[in-house]
């Protein structure tokens, strides 16, 4: 995860997330997780299901998840 200090950074998030499944894939890895963070200096996405249809576009094999994780 990488920090995103502008509220619209989201051109870095899909950046990142392209980077993290390709690599994810060419360690044979099977499934990759898209979660969901709010309120955090490491947000990355408030919204997981965009981040899987947006890797869903450039996937090979991998199956995609999403995931809200709750306040702790």
């Amino acid at each position: 995860m990488s920090p995103r200090e502008k509220p619209g950074a989201i051109v870095g998030v899909l950046r990142d997330t392209r980077r993290m499944v390709e690599t994810a894939e060419d360690a044979d890895f099977d499934i990759a997780w898209c979660a969901e963070h709010h309120f955090t200096h490491y947000s990355i996405s408030a919204s997981p299901l965009l981040l899987a249809a947006h890797a869903a576009g450039y996937s090979k094999h991998i199956r995609l998840g999403a995931v809200a994780l709750r306040t702790h």
